[in-house]
């Protein structure tokens, strides 16, 4: 599986999801929690980032404005936490003898 980088997750967090899905085919637990744990790092991040621009930037900026930037900033911290528990949770399967 490709691992997501910081430039996917928002515009493209559909189709990663929908890549996300289709894991059962290669049969990699190993790929999934290393996808997950990137997900999870990436979103964290953005969530910093954001955090810090909402603290440093908006001072000037009318409530709706900012009520955007603070949902952008509950998607990522969500995202992230639930990439983290996910990956926790993926444990490789044993394999089904033929």
């Amino acid at each position: 599986m490709v691992d997501a980088d910081r430039l996917d997750v928002v515009p493209r967090l559909d189709e990663l999801l929908l890549r996300l899905s289709f894991q059962h085919v290669l049969d990699d637990p190993a790929a999934v929690r290393r996808f997950l744990n990137t997900l999870a790092a990436i979103a964290a991040d953005g969530a910093r980032r954001l955090r810090q621009y909402l603290r440093t930037s908006t001072t000037t900026y009318p409530a709706g404005a900012i009520l955007a930037l603070e949902a952008g900033l509950n998607t990522y911290e969500s995202l992230s936490r639930w990439a983290a528990l996910e990956a926790k949770r993926a444990r490789p399967r044993a394999r089904r003898r033929s």
